[in-house]
């Protein structure tokens, strides 16, 4: 062959390499081929056309069936070796089909017979045949692309954080990923071809509604709550769910991502606890503020109120008619003056002071406001264990508790019933003690509060004493209430434990440790003013409210003493120097404009030591300053007083 018919692999991909040992008919067939734009070489033999095709497969042979030195099977066995799969057409002599049927299947892709019309036919067969190769090229560059394409969506579903899964059109699983498998806990063959095992009864349902949407080619996002895991726990999720297609553009299912949202969940509720904490502390500040001016100003009310009906009552016989009229006046200042202190309870505004109490006498006092707080559609009944033992408390704290109890309990009855408030004294042992949190062996004082209500179920009992944890609906409660009963029972070093079933009711039973101090009695405060009458002593009223100050001066002058009064610490101070210091004792309240009380008594005790000094308050927080008051050992007057207790201190001051 001549040099012009040599093979370059750097030439373009349209070649036809001739094998054909006429080397006339393989210049006619080269001329034909040429004709048409193909690059066209020519072999005289098997072994030339192995040679050319290994420098380049990118060629089609054009290969007679009978060559001298290679048969056709010997030369696809040198250029599989050589990994070179060379397409070719056949070129036979003979018109037989047995032949035309062996090639193809060794891969020809076309045959040709060599009579009078085939140079004619030869560029429409080696068109066909390059048409061929470029479809079947297309096809092979198509699933390349498609392998590179699963393999990379394979990488990506296996390192995905989220969970991967695909379902088909009846909601069964084709595709589990493996982070899905780790989420949940089933492996890929527990799960193929069945419903998705996460979702049952009411999810399932909402499950299939969202799929139904996603089915009819809308992409959708659902956060599931309580989804099911293998092993019997559950978790939050957040599902996107997209309609998977066909080329045809046919929806054959869905494909979901799956985020495990437990732990967001989780810190979004903290973060909304630590807002419903925040407003409460702020609400409870605001009550408390507001609250504690109230009770100063209402105590000063209640004052005048109290000292003017005592003093009515001095001077009338108890035959006069108007006597009981006064005296029921009296007794409703008395009654304003709990409702005061129980206003300060709830707004946690009350000191606190522990002092041996008979923890019946604290219910009793209580029923009156309870009945007032309950409703008339729920009844109270107590049954209180008489000679109860004593106990050691803050009685405005014990009432918070049983106040909270007996709230709880109506709560529980939305449609009425009955409150049972029970005492009795207990021995707890070791035994007893068994399974029940906080509980220790010992002799109790023992509260139980029981309703006939709704009962907790477990899940709801083993969660009852959390902050801001209600079964309520937002506006019907904080979460604060029980909370607050256990923070109160363990500062007492007692404990509380409940007993409730769903649909039989709840008792709630608080124990607080015994005493062997008894309780002092309360005794109505009789007026005999008389063993307190003063002997000409002089008293400086220092009052910047003027009715009180006026029933101070008032009280004290009709009482055998000789009174000076002022409306500030400056004006106090004045009159002090005017009269030289001539005072016995000086009466001030604490909060006064200008200088408050405790530095009047300071100045005043500086010019003279021997002065006695009481102060008085209707502030019962930080205002009142009880602790400094307390620690330098003044007598203090709360208000609202009687004139009994006051002229009683302040005899008991001046003797002392």
């Amino acid at each position: 062959m001549n040099t012009e018919n040599r093979f370059h692999s750097s030439e373009c991909h349209n070649r036809i390499i001739v094998v054909e040992d006429d080397e006339g008919l393989n210049r006619l067939i080269q001329k034909r081929l040429k004709a048409d734009g193909y690059q066209v070489f020519g072999a005289l033999n098997g072994t030339e056309a192995v040679d050319m095709m290994r420098e380049s497969c990118n060629a089609v042979m054009l290969l007679d069936y009978n060559l001298p030195d290679m048969s056709v099977e010997q030369i696809l066995e040198e250029l599989k070796n050589a990994y070179c799969t060379a397409p070719f057409i056949i070129m036979t002599g003979h018109g037989d089909e047995t032949i035309a049927v062996e090639m193809m299947k060794l891969g020809a892709l076309d045959y040709l017979v060599k009579d009078l019309h085939f140079i004619d036919l030869l560029p429409a067969v080696v068109s066909r045949v390059f048409e061929e190769i470029q479809t079947r090229q297309r096809l092979v560059d198509a699933e390349k692309a498609l392998l590179d394409t699963s393999r990379i969506l394979k990488l990506v579903i296996e390192a995905s954080l989220m969970g991967i899964i695909s379902i088909d059109c009846d909601a069964k699983v084709v595709l589990w990923s493996p982070a899905a498998q780790k989420m949940f806990g089933w492996e890929e063959d527990e799960v193929k071809n069945r419903d998705v095992p996460f979702v049952s009864g009411q999810l399932f349902d909402d499950f299939r509604s969202e799929l139904h949407t996603v089915l009819q080619g809308r992409s959708t996002r659902i956060e599931m709550l309580n989804c099911r895991k293998k092993d019997g726990s559950h978790i939050d999720v957040d599902l996107s769910i997209a309609p998977m297609m066909k080329d045809t553009h046919e929806i054959v299912g869905a494909t979901a991502i799956i985020e495990d949202i437990t732990a967001k969940r989780k810190s979004e509720i903290e973060k909304k606890q630590l807002e419903i904490q925040l407003q409460q502390t702020q609400k409870m500040d605001a009550i408390g503020t507001l609250a504690g001016g109230i009770a100063h100003d209402f105590n000063n009310i209640l004052t005048t109120v109290q000292g003017y009906s005592d003093l009515m009552m001095m001077k009338m016989d108890e035959t006069d008619p108007f006597y009981r009229d006064v005296k029921h006046i009296r007794v409703a200042a008395s009654r304003g003056a709990t409702l005061v202190k129980q206003l300060l309870i709830f707004s946690r505004k009350q000191p606190m002071a522990f002092q041996v109490l008979d923890l019946n006498l604290v219910i009793e006092d209580m029923l009156k406001m309870l009945n007032r707080l309950i409703g008339e559609d729920i009844n109270i009944a107590t049954d209180l264990e008489y000679a109860l033992t004593s106990i050691k408390g803050d009685e405005g704290n014990i009432e918070q508790v049983i106040m909270n109890l007996a709230l709880n309990a109506r709560d529980a009855m939305p449609n009425g019933g009955t409150i049972e408030i029970k005492t009795n004294s207990v021995y707890i042992s070791a035994d007893d003690c068994m399974g029940i949190p906080d509980a220790y062996d010992g002799h109790f004082v023992r509260l139980s509060v029981s309703d006939c209500g709704e009962g907790m179920e477990p899940a709801v009992k083993d969660r009852m004493f959390e902050p801001f944890f209600s079964t309520k609906k937002a506006e019907g409660g904080t979460g604060l209430g029980l909370s607050t009963v256990y923070g109160i029972v363990k500062y007492h070093k007692g404990w509380i434990h409940a007993e409730t079933e769903p649909g039989k009711g709840t008792t709630f039973r608080v124990y607080f440790p015994v005493t062997h101090q008894k309780a002092e009695e309360k005794q109505e405060e009789h007026i005999a003013i008389e063993q307190f009458a003063g002997n000409g002593e002089r008293v400086l009223i220092v009052e910047d409210d003027p009715a009180i100050r006026d029933i101070s001066y008032s009280t004290l002058s009709e009482n055998g003493y000789v009174v000076f009064d002022a409306e500030s610490a400056e004006d106090a101070l004045d009159l002090f120097n005017r009269e030289n210091g001539n005072f016995d004792i000086v009466v001030s309240d604490v909060v006064l404009p200008g200088k408050n009380g405790l530095q009047l008594v300071d100045e005043l005790l500086a010019k003279k030591d021997s002065l006695k000094c009481i102060l008085c308050s209707g502030y019962t927080d930080e205002k009142a300053q009880l602790s400094v008051i307390r620690s330098r050992g003044y007598p203090y007057i709360e208000k609202p007083f009687t004139i009994a207790h006051f002229l009683k201190t302040i005899q008991e001051t001046l003797q002392r």
